[in-house]
């Protein structure tokens, strides 16, 4: 008899607690806000700092970190056993019976560096940055999806360095990608950049694959580096309207393939090696307004053989055309007095000594080595 009673009591029991856990994973009534309780991923502990939770029956992958002051979680860890196709929660829930549900507002730094087995993962539209390393090296990773909705998001430094991602379509509302964000994804052959972005960061895509890009009009910062070593990148494009300032340093430096550039009206500024050893450059446009180009901008750019100058250059660097051999026509809208004060301490423009014949708007001087005539 006693043991009937307390197999009752047990079974009771059992039941009471599968309710409960329906009852935090579930009930509509309890979700805030209206949240969609299929996308709210639950939790059973009450830790008041970080928390583990399992999300359809499955082993606690990730740890969550809560922000109680501003009402948001962040994933900080995951289970090293973590493979395959991942996607993160919108939504968590956070306190006694899990009646609290937090948005999933960040992926923390270092949050999955380094798994070798994760292949895809899915971002919800509550993510609002992906931390530095967060993905760093995560060289399975081949695939990475949004889901629609998303806004006001950034991409840390080093977010997915060396991951193996083939494309990568960053949709309406990444607002920056970080320094070093993607660099070394050496399989990534295309990347579609929105029109809310405006920032790309230092070293961004350095060493990918891309064979084509276009920057949106939406852009005004293009860190050094950005494309650096993108030795298939064939093709820049720089949308109508861009309120782009300057060419950085070595932005374009070794994109052995890029066959043409038309610098964009408003940019003051080609920086330092900004196009340097590009060897299949063979058509530029400088708009009129640049005032500056600075050393060896586009040194090494040996299919170049023709280039007009615009007459707002007001100073230009040392080795500009160092190595250009096929370079043979310049063309300068100003006075022929004007070109001399303009490149009288300017070093080797052409080291070869090869002569290059400069038309000006009075009459035409021929340059050899470092000679003006």
């Amino acid at each position: 008899m006693k043991k009937k009673i307390l197999s009752a009591f047990m079974l009771m029991a059992c039941l009471a607690l599968t309710a409960s856990v329906c009852f935090a994973c579930g009930d509509k009534e309890d979700n805030g806000e209206g949240v969609d309780p299929a996308r709210v991923a639950c939790y059973f502990d009450t830790d008041a700092q970080t928390l583990r939770y399992t999300a359809d029956d499955s082993p606690a992958p990730f740890t969550v970190s809560f922000n109680a002051s501003a009402a948001f979680a962040t994933v900080t860890d995951s289970a090293d056993t973590l493979a395959g196709e991942i996607k993160i929660p919108a939504w968590v829930r956070y306190g006694k019976n899990g009646k609290t549900v937090y948005p999933v507002r960040e992926i923390g730094y270092e949050a999955f560096r380094d798994n070798a087995d994760i292949t895809q993962v899915t971002l919800s539209e509550n993510t609002t940055k992906v931390g530095a390393n967060a993905f760093y090296g995560c060289t399975a990773l081949t695939a990475l999806q949004w889901e629609e909705g998303v806004q006001n998001v950034t991409l840390g430094s080093y977010s997915f360095a060396g991951a193996g991602l083939t494309s990568a379509v960053l949709p309406a509302g990444v607002l920056s990608v970080g320094n070093n964000a993607f660099d070394g994804c050496a399989q990534l052959a295309s990347v579609t950049l929105p029109a809310t972005l405006t920032e790309i960061g230092l070293s961004a895509f350095r060493g990918c694959a891309l064979t084509s890009v276009t920057i949106p009009a939406s852009v005004v910062m293009v860190g050094n580096k950005a494309f650096e070593k993108c030795a298939q990148l064939s093709s820049v494009t720089f949308s109508e309207g861009i309120a782009l300032t300057e060419i950085k340093e070595s932005t374009f430096l070794d994109c052995v393939e890029l066959q043409s550039i038309a610098v964009p009206a408003g940019v003051k500024t080609v920086g330092l090696d900004a196009f340097r050893n590009c060897v299949s450059l063979s058509s530029v446009s400088l708009p009129t307004g640049l005032i500056a180009l600075r050393n060896r901008a586009f040194s090494g750019c040996v299919a170049i053989e023709s280039l007009t100058l615009p007459y707002t250059l007001e100073s230009v660097g040392n080795y500009l055309f160092e190595g250009c051999a096929a370079l043979s026509d310049i063309q300068w809208g100003d006075d022929a007095q004007y070109f001399r004060e303009l490149i009288k301490d300017a070093e080797n423009w052409n080291d070869d000594g090869h002569t290059v014949t400069v038309t000006c708007a009075d009459r035409t001087l021929t340059y050899k080595g470092t000679t003006l005539q």
